[in-house]
Formats: structure tokens, sequence, C-alpha cells
């Protein structure tokens, strides 16, 4: 049995490349088992019925979830009904919805589970260890898969080997990060995050000028996901439905043409105002150059600061640094 897995799918971008590239990828790879992460489907947040639906008919035999699944209420009216759906085991609220789908693949049963990761996550319920021995015990089958949506990379691989004996394959979702850690542990097929099918040009899926400003100049923002082409990140993976272990294990990332690095600073479309030095009044004490976070502003052989407005990215960091005022933004 091969199994496609696509890594968390972020807004519009995403479910558009997913849509464009899913069938090259069938054609290539053939897969039997179609799993997709939507938990970021609708406007980087949640899911919809819709979305949902839209998953369902490009051909998902499960669509799984993660720290987001909540975040559209319309989802509480159509997710117990929703029977390719799951939500981790392990988060708040619980006793909604299910958490793990068993299906059956040339005679085999095949258990699909969501579990969360306890570290650096909110609305965490209980360990995704003893989550996850339930979930066992409550779905009999004979080859399981798991998508692991959590942020540490070490309880992601202590989940891995606490469990490796019982599972085929464990995948890691949440970061939006593809790892390149793709291996076979005894039977178990595994990868610490399968990455993000979403904007290319964006930080994790949001728009670059938001997170700037949100994050370098403190200012307040909503939660804008950034636009563009999408990019695909996903892993293959065969499961030997006799001997019941997985044999290979494979990434996959399409990536569109990149654009000029001045564009994907400027995702957001303000325009970038890049700072110049008076040298008249610089003191050449440095502190604008330990304040730059992307080196653009540096003190030249006359000691003096100096700006390389072709990096600048206009944070103000500098200027706000500046103890005589010698920078200022044009």
């Amino acid at each position: 049995m091969r199994v496609l897995f696509i890594g968390d799918v972020v807004g519009r971008s995403g479910r558009e490349a997913l849509q464009r590239y899913l069938p090259d990828i069938r054609k290539e790879y053939g897969y039997d088992l179609l799993i997709v992460n939507g938990e970021n489907a609708a406007h980087g947040k949640g899911i919809t019925r819709k979305i949902y639906d839209f998953l369902v008919n490009l051909g998902a035999d499960c669509v799984t979830l993660g720290n987001h699944a909540f975040s559209k209420d319309n989802i509480f009216g159509f997710i117990d009904e929703a029977d390719r759906l799951i939500r981790p085991e392990n988060m708040v609220p619980t006793g909604v919805g299910r958490s793990a789908i068993v299906i059956e693949r040339e005679g085999v049963s095949v258990g699909i589970f969501n579990v969360y990761g306890s570290v650096f996550m909110d609305q965490v319920s209980e360990s995704p260890f003893t989550a996850f021995e339930r979930m066992l015990e409550e779905n009999p089958c004979d080859i399981r898969i798991v998508d692991f949506h959590g942020e540490a990379t070490g309880e992601k691989y202590l989940f891995m080997e606490y469990f490796r004996d019982r599972c085929q394959l464990i995948a890691g979702t949440h970061t939006h990060v593809q790892t390149a850690d793709e291996a076979i542990h005894d039977g178990c097929a595994f990868i610490c995050d399968v990455g993000m099918t979403g904007p290319y040009q964006s930080i994790i899926g949001r728009d670059i000028g938001e997170v700037i400003d949100s994050n370098v100049r403190n200012q307040p923002t909503r939660y804008a996901v950034a636009e563009g082409e999408g990019m695909l990140s996903a892993i293959i993976c065969d499961i030997d439905l006799k001997k019941k272990e997985a044999t290979a294990i494979s990434r996959i990332q399409i990536r569109p043409e990149l654009k000029k690095e001045e564009d994907c600073r400027n995702n957001k479309g303000v325009d970038i105002m890049p700072v110049t030095v008076n040298k008249d009044v610089c003191l050449g004490c440095g502190a604008c150059t330990e304040a730059c976070p992307v080196g653009a502003i540096t003190l030249g052989d006359d000691g003096l600061a100096e700006s390389n407005q072709d990096i600048c990215i206009d944070c103000g960091a500098c200027v706000a640094t500046c103890p005589v005022e010698a920078i200022s933004q044009d």
C-alpha cells in the first residue's frame, strides 16, 4: 500500500497548489491512500464544510487537523457527520468529533490517528502517550498511521521511539517546515515534519510584511495569510500489508519559480523605505549595527555607519537605537 500524506494546507494558495499538483503526483506515484492535514485550510486557521468537501472531492481518504481545528465555529455543525475528518484526541474541547478512523485496503484494516503534542502547545487535555494508548485499545486495526501534530522535535522523536513497534507510519505536522530526517525505524516510517502546502513567499504561511510589523516593530496586526503561488510538501510511504511494516519513505516538495528578493520582502504591498545615515552626526558607536536584524547597517572604512538599501527591510530598529538621531527613514 502506498500512502501520500500532504503537509498542512494553508489558505487559498495551499488549496490551489494541492489541486494543481495532485494529478501529476497521482500519475507519478500511483498512491492507494491519501491523507491531508487541513487544519490551516480556511484562511490559515481552521476548516469549513465547503473546504472539507473540496478536499474529499480531490480524493482525500482522511483529513487531519491540529491546534486550529476549532478556529471556525461552523465546524461544530458538521464535524460529527464528516466521516473522513479527524481532530487531535488530546486537545480541548474533548468529546467533539472523532480522532481516528479505520478503513480497509486489500482486506487489511488501516487505522489513521490524530494526536496532539504537549510541549509548547495550548489546549492540551492529556499526555499524547496516554491518549494514544487508549486510542489503540478503542480502535483495533492491522496498520496504524499517526498524524502527530506538535511543536517540539524531541517530543515527536520520543513518541516515535515509544510506539514504533506498534505503528507503520508516524508523520509530524504543525511547524510548516519540512524536515530531512525521513527514515524507517524497525518497520515504522517517520518524519519529524511533513511541511507546508501553502504560499511559498511567506513566513510559514503568513504575510511577510505583517510578521515583520508584529515582531520587529511591535505593531498590532491581524492574521493575514500570504498570497501568491503555493508550494506543496508531502511524503510518500510504502507499507507492506502482509508483513505489516513500512518499507520506504521519501519526501516530496514542489516549489514555484522564485521571485525577486525585493518582492518577497515587500509581500504585503507596503513600500520599503530604506534608512539614510547623516555622517556629520554619526558617532560610529555601532549601536545600529547590533540592532539591525538583517545586517543592512555596517560601519564603513571611515568608521561611520552606512546603509545597504538593497537588503534594508525598513524595520526602524536602527533609527530607534541611534543615540544621536543620525539615522532617519526617507
